[in-house]
């Protein structure tokens, strides 16, 4: 598999998370959120939950979760 398809198939496996209902539940039984933004909301959103207190959960946070090789 060509490194192109490998990223277009990681591009829509998380922009298809937000309709996932399994990864819905799993975010709410964490306490959090699954929500649909666009790349320039990323920066303005950890300002606000840097100050809000609010931890942003990165790949290397709970890798689990950002299995890229799972075609689940």
């Amino acid at each position: 598999m060509k490194t192109t398809d490998m990223y277009s198939q990681v591009i829509q496996k998380t922009t298809g998370m937000v309709r996932d209902r399994a990864v819905q539940r799993l975010a709410q039984k964490h306490g959090l959120h699954v929500l649909d933004v666009t790349w320039e909301d990323t920066r303005h959103m950890n300002l606000i939950a840097e100050d809000a207190g609010v931890k942003v959960i990165y790949p290397e946070d709970m890798p689990e979760l950002w299995d890229a090789n799972d075609p689940g």
